[in-house]
C-alpha cells in the first residue's frame, strides 16, 4: 500500500486552513487505497480529534513555542518518527509557513517524492511538485527562481484542493443567486484572531436589515466562542455553528458571505457565492486585489483599516441597491470545484 505523510498544523494564531485543505487531499488519497499519516505539533488549537474522526493516522510532535531554528529541529524530530518506516514508495505532503528548503532536503532522503503546497512564494522550495492553489497573476515566474528546474508547478484555483460535496453542489445546481438577499453567512476563519466575527455580528445587531437571517461559523479553536454564542442567543435571527465539517450546505443556502478572504475562497467561487471580504492576513491581500479587480469579490481591505462606516456603508449596498447576480457568474468561472481530484491524479502517475 502506498503512504502519504501530511505535515501541517493547526493553532489558535495560524487558524486551521493548512490542516483543512491537506485532509481534503487525504480523503481523496484514502480513497485511492493510499495510506494516510498526519504529523502535527500537539498545541493549543490543534485539529486531533478532526484528523481521527476522518480516520487518518496521527503522530504527535511535540509543541516546539520557539521559532529559531524551527525547519531544523521539526526535521529532526519528523525524521526521528519515520526513519523506521519501509517509505521506498511514500510521498510527503508539507503545507507550512515556517519550513523551507532546508528542511525540505533534510526530508527527502526518507520518502520516494516530496509535494509542497504553499501560498507565499517567499523562500525557496525543493520537491517533486509544488501546488499554489491561490489566483496570483505572473507568480511562475518568481517560482522558477526559487525552485529546481525539475519541480513541476500547479498554480491556480484551477487546483483548489476542495471536498467533493462543492463539486456536487455545482452540478446539481440547488442554489439560486438571488437579487433580494435574505440570508447572510459570517466566516472569518476557525480562530479568528483578529475578532472580526465579533465585530461584525455588533455592527449587524445595530442596523435594521429587513428579514434578515445570519449564520455565523466559527472553530473550535475561537478563543471568543462563549461571548460569541451569548450575542447570537440574544439577536434572535442567528445561529451559531462551531466547528462543522464543510461550509458547503450553509454556502448554497446563503445570499451573502460577510468574512475573511483564506481557503474559503475557492469554496465560494465554486457555488458563485457573493462576498465582502476583509483580510485577516498579509498572504490574503494579493489576492483579495486581484479578485476584486474582476468583480468577483467587494473587497474593503485588512482588518486594522477597515472602519465600521464601511462595512455598514456596503452591506447596505448589497441589501438595498446592488445586484449582486453579476458577481456570482463572475466567480462561477474562477473554479469548478475538481481541484482534489486533479490533485490527486498526480500521487498516481
Amino acid at each position: 500500500m502506498k503512504k502519504v505523510f501530511f505535515r501541517c498544523d493547526s493553532s489558535f494564531d495560524i487558524g486551521s486552513g493548512h490542516v483543512i485543505r491537506c485532509l481534503t487531499l487525504a480523503n481523496f488519497l484514502k480513497k485511492k487505497g493510499f495510506s494516510t499519516t498526519f504529523l502535527c505539533r500537539k498545541v493549543e488549537g490543534n485539529l486531533f480529534k478532526v484528523i481521527l474522526n476522518n480516520d487518518h493516522k496521527l503522530v504527535a510532535l511535540s509543541n516546539n513555542k520557539s521559532k529559531s531554528n524551527f525547519s531544523k529541529n521539526d526535521a529532526l524530530e519528523v525524521i526521528k518518527k519515520v526513519k523506521n518506516l519501509n517509505l521506498t514508495d511514500g510521498w510527503m505532503v508539507v503545507d507550512h509557513y515556517l519550513l523551507n528548503k532546508d528542511w525540505e532536503k533534510k526530508i527527502s532522503s526518507y520518502f520516494s517524492k516530496l509535494f509542497i503546497i504553499d501560498d507565499l512564494y517567499d523562500r525557496p522550495h525543493y520537491g517533486n511538485i509544488l501546488l499554489n492553489q491561490n489566483y496570483l497573476p505572473g507568480v511562475k515566474s518568481r517560482y522558477r527562481k526559487i525552485l529546481p528546474v525539475k519541480t513541476k508547478i500547479l498554480l491556480g484555483p484551477k487546483y483548489a484542493l476542495l471536498s467533493p460535496d462543492y463539486k456536487l453542489a455545482r452540478q446539481l445546481k440547488k442554489f439560486n443567486r438571488k437579487k433580494n438577499l435574505t440570508k447572510i453567512m459570517i466566516f472569518f476563519g476557525a480562530s479568528d484572531n483578529k475578532n472580526q466575527t465579533l465585530r461584525c455580528l455588533n455592527i449587524l445587531s445595530k442596523i435594521n436589515l429587513k428579514l434578515l437571517k445570519i449564520d455565523v461559523v466559527i472553530g473550535s479553536a475561537n478563543r471568543k466562542k462563549n461571548l460569541i454564542q451569548k450575542i447570537v442567543n440574544k439577536m434572535g435571527n442567528a445561529k451559531l455553528h462551531v466547528q462543522i465539517s464543510s461550509l458547503c450546505n450553509l454556502m448554497r443556502k446563503t445570499d451573502l458571505y460577510l468574512g475573511s478572504g483564506g481557503t474559503s475562497t475557492w469554496e465560494r467561487c465554486s457555488l458563485g457565492l457573493p462576498s465582502i471580504v476583509i483580510s485577516t492576513g498579509k498572504n490574503q491581500v494579493r489576492q483579495n486585489e486581484h479578485l476584486s479587480k474582476k468583480g468577483v469579490i467587494e473587497y474593503l481591505g485588512n482588518s486594522e483599516s477597515v472602519s465600521d462606516k464601511n462595512i455598514i456603508r456596503v452591506l447596505q449596498k448589497f441589501f438595498y441597491e446592488y445586484d449582486s447576480r453579476n458577481m456570482s457568474k463572475k466567480a462561477l468561472k474562477i473554479t469548478s470545484g475538481n481541484g482534489a481530484e486533479l490533485v490527486s491524479k498526480e500521487f498516481l502517475k
